[in-house]
């Protein structure tokens, strides 16, 4: 899932880990000023992909916090998730997310 506002990405692994990344807080209001995403709502997307960019600046231009949440939506579903502090997440041993900057 893509937002219309570009600001937020839904996945489902092949592992079926539901994965939220929403950037920013109340970021949905910049109607996608300064978001740029590479995939479209319903595609295969492949580890190491690009899924998107956000300008950080322009987001703190314009009130907003960038603080991003990722989120395992169904997290009761596994018993190992977890984070090295920020960059990288896991569910067991599969690793689901790595934030490049």
């Amino acid at each position: 899932m893509v937002a219309d506002t570009r600001h937020a990405l839904g996945l489902i692994s092949e592992t079926d880990v539901d994965l939220l990344i929403h950037v920013g807080i109340n970021t949905v209001a910049m109607q996608g000023d300064g978001f740029e995403t590479f995939v479209k709502s319903g595609q295969r997307v492949h580890k190491g992909q690009k899924l998107m960019k956000f300008n950080l600046a322009l987001i703190g231009e314009k009130g907003f916090c960038a603080d991003t949440a990722v989120i395992v939506t169904n997290s009761n579903d596994f018993k190992d998730i977890f984070s090295d502090g920020g960059r990288i997440v896991r569910a067991a041993e599969d690793e689901i997310i790595n934030i490049i900057q």
